[in-house]
């Protein structure tokens, strides 16, 4: 086991918040490559510490990470922290590439079922939660809904990537939003304003969403897809795409601690926010994270206080031993 620490070494006083990032080994040239581009992504548009975690199971090799890391000098500005158990700020369930879902290889299976139980553990606690693409898929299931197949959202050209001068490429729009007025993606960007309707044009790489018919208790449906005839992305066939339309593109809790359900990539729009698009999905991204920065801090108190009123030993009173045995007899 490699030394994680010596990568980038950094200061614990520094860190204010973690989020807790599912662990997917999944990329071509390195298994290691989808894994840090969420890490780097998440880094880059909350500035917060990100933490690795994943099952012990043997599939699951979280070194390749860590070795993509060490050919990537200077790109991150943490080194991510690793951890088996999910206590921290925001829990992140990231996406997956069709391959992975296709082939259901057994490190693939090993991490779905990690998933849902981690899920389920955040759920109880209250912790915030936000998936992404197919991790939203894993979300809606742990829940208690169902997933269809959908026609035209599935983006051909590949995924977003990290390029060699540390931007996002391949960040392409689908379709637009229209995003179902007063639920939390809504609230968020408009910051409660009177507005009749926001529609933002996304990105799209799914072949499956969640269906609306089986929405689990306790949640809203809060963005839908609907076609934008501006918008004439093709398929790696040249045929102009036709996304369909109504498809639930986000989900989220209505009462509770935040948790969001997103299809499409928020990590892969600019975090400089000079558009309406990036400023949208930043503002989701950081939002998320800052719910789960709050959580953490509650989490701290609890502990400090669980340790202030601790009450203190009591030495056993004999007497009252006595008594109760007495008692016993009669």
């Amino acid at each position: 086991m490699k030394d994680k620490s010596a990568i980038n070494p950094i200061c614990s006083n520094s860190i204010e918040s973690t989020i807790s990032i599912s662990f997917r080994m999944e990329g071509k040239e390195s298994l290691g490559k989808a894994a840090f581009y969420d890490h780097y992504t998440l880094q880059k548009h909350t500035g917060f510490q990100t933490k690795v975690v994943s099952s012990p199971d043997k599939a699951i090799n979280t070194d390749v990470l860590f070795d993509y890391i060490s050919s990537k000098p200077n790109f991150m500005k943490h080194t991510p922290l690793t951890s088996s158990s999910i206590d921290g700020g925001l829990l992140y369930i990231p996406g997956m590439t069709r391959d992975s879902y296709n082939k259901q290889s057994n490190s693939h299976k090993v991490r779905i079922e990690f998933e849902k139980n981690i899920i389920k553990d955040a759920l109880l606690r209250g912790q915030p939660i936000l998936a992404v693409c197919a991790g939203s898929w894993t979300l809606w299931e742990a829940m208690g809904g169902k997933i269809k197949s959908v026609a035209d959202h599935n983006y051909g050209g590949g995924m977003p990537r990290i390029s060699n001068k540390n931007k996002i490429t391949h960040n392409k729009a689908v379709h637009r939003l229209e995003l179902c007025r007063d639920t939390l993606p809504y609230n968020i960007f408009t910051n409660n304003y009177e507005v009749d309707l926001i529609n933002i044009s996304v990105n799209s790489h799914h072949w499956m969403a969640p269906d609306e018919l089986t929405t689990p208790e306790n949640i809203e449906i809060s963005a839908r897809a609907i076609k934008d005839p501006e918008i004439t992305i093709k398929t790696r066939q040249g045929i102009k795409m036709e996304p369909e339309e109504n498809i639930t593109e986000a989900f989220t809790t209505i009462y509770g601690a935040p948790v969001m359900g997103i299809q499409w990539h928020p990590e892969a729009y600019n975090w400089n926010c000079s558009a309406n698009n990036d400023l949208f999905n930043h503002k989701i991204l950081t939002f998320m994270a800052q719910s789960g920065k709050a959580y953490q801090a509650k989490q701290v108190l609890l502990e400090e206080l669980k340790d202030k009123f601790k009450p203190p030993l009591e030495k056993e009173d004999d007497s009252l031993n006595d008594l109760f045995k007495n008692k016993l007899k009669l």
